[in-house]
């Protein structure tokens, strides 16, 4: 996505969208940032409910 608008980073596209007032760049940015961070949240949760199993405790 960040490609779209020469970016190396997700921050750089939204960061050019706060600058020019460009609200297609702030929520292109802004959503897949949201996007990959509940992936990585339920990814780690996954991974911490799997863990706890082959310990023989609860997760937290």
């Amino acid at each position: 996505i960040g490609s779209t608008v020469a970016a190396k980073t997700l921050g750089e596209v939204i960061i050019a969208g706060l600058l020019s007032n460009n609200l297609a760049f702030i929520l292109q940015g802004g959503l897949i940032v949201a996007a990959l961070a509940v992936l990585i949240y339920d990814g780690l949760s996954a991974i911490e409910r799997y863990t706890a199993r082959r310990m023989g405790r609860e997760a937290e």
